[in-house]
């Protein structure tokens, strides 16, 4: 009996160990051959009420051959320090929402354009009044996820603002992909998160994986479980794109979520307007400076024929880069520090200037402003 016991541990050893070696092999031939250029520890988990959001308390990280950044979720799923729901007296409260942008894709926490923008607002504090801006931003959402969020989690920070930014690469689509809303008979119908099989699968196995010992030193550095990972992803993308091959049905496609995207922000500004809150639009520009695609602009027209504040950084942006300055990852094509760091000064520039409709209360004298020649970070009283 001992003899079968002392056999069948040592089978099982030889097998764990050759299992181990075909993994190291594999691992190694990845990295001599077919070196992968991302790696992440993710910190996003599939959710039926949002399509995805944070895990809380968790711990991430973003590496690329352009940066390498931490990401540390709060106990309330946001990429930012501790929030009480309750907000302080004397506070001017601002809830940023958007996609990878707004989350920091490529920026540690706080050079994101929130956190910027809240120091530079904080700075300006008048009567002991100080300023909190939230960042709520969750990678690969649009809208649809944007007014979930304020539904369910973002109106009980009681802000005074809220932010939107539009990425126009994917917004459109990610609108439609979790079916959180659709448009029935003219009006917004709510529906619980739905996604393709394949796709929540892999956001349950990382939510696992977020807990295994040496997840975030080994598999997180690990190029061959990077290879597999984002092979699933395609393969999962590309059966959902098969189903939409015929023109008509793309441009159809096309109709109903620029149409559904439309209703979502005529619904974020009710929610708002709802709650006493005011609504600001922004959009991430192109990153060769050319003008925004047919879609966006329309969009960007419907934001400002709905009374929508919209504050434009595309003619800024554009002058930035004509004069030398890198604002975007060249390869990743998110926004750098310096590009964050611009999107909060053109913020704060839009909401210090006369006539202040979106900071009542203070006066003319409250917050510091930026020469107009010169947009850096030195300032002059007013």
């Amino acid at each position: 009996m001992a003899r079968r016991v002392r056999r069948f541990f040592i089978s099982v050893s030889v097998t764990a160990l050759s299992v181990i070696v075909t993994l190291a092999a594999v691992e190694l031939g990845i990295r001599i051959f077919s070196p992968q250029a991302h790696f992440s520890v993710v910190v996003n988990v599939w959710d039926k009420r949002l399509g995805i959001t944070h895990v809380p308390n968790s711990r991430g990280r973003l590496r690329t051959p352009e940066f390498d950044t931490g990401i540390v979720i709060n106990s309330k799923g946001l990429r930012d320090r501790e929030y009480a729901y309750a907000k302080p007296d004397s506070t001017k409260r601002i809830l940023c929402l958007g996609d990878s942008f707004t989350f920091g894709y490529g920026v540690e926490w706080k050079e994101t354009y929130a956190k910027v923008l809240e120091k530079l607002l904080d700075c300006g504090k008048v009567n002991g009044m100080r300023w909190q801006v939230v960042n709520a931003g969750v990678g690969g959402t649009g809208a649809a996820h944007q007014l979930a969020y304020l539904e369910v989690e973002g109106l009980k920070y009681d802000p005074d603002i809220v932010m939107v930014c539009i990425c126009g690469a994917n917004d459109f689509s990610d609108n439609s992909m979790y079916g959180l809303y659709s448009l029935e008979d003219g009006g917004l119908v709510r529906h619980e998160a739905h996604l393709p099989s394949l796709i929540r699968l892999r956001l349950q196995l990382r939510h696992i994986m977020l807990y295994l010992p040496g997840y975030r030193t080994l598999f997180g550095e690990s190029h061959l479980i990077t290879f597999i990972r984002y092979r699933i992803a395609r393969h999962a993308y590309a059966r959902r794109a098969s189903n939409l091959r015929d023109p008509a049905t793309i441009e159809a496609g096309r109709k109903r979520a620029y149409e559904l995207t439309e209703a979502l922000f005529s619904a974020l500004q009710a929610r708002c307007q709802a709650a006493g809150a005011d609504l600001i639009v922004i959009a991430v520009p192109e990153v060769d400076g050319s003008p925004p695609p047919e879609r966006v602009a329309n969009l960007i027209s419907f934001i400002r024929s709905q009374g929508i504040s919209y504050v434009d950084l595309e003619q800024r942006f554009r002058q930035e880069q004509a004069a030398g300055a890198e604002v975007f990852y060249p390869l990743d094509t998110h926004w750098n520090s310096n590009g964050h760091g611009l999107v909060a000064e053109l913020l704060y520039e839009y909401l210090a200037s006369p006539p202040r409709r979106l900071i009542r209360g203070l006066p003319d004298t409250g917050l510091p402003r930026f020469t107009e020649d010169n947009f850096g970070l030195s300032r002059i009283d007013s």
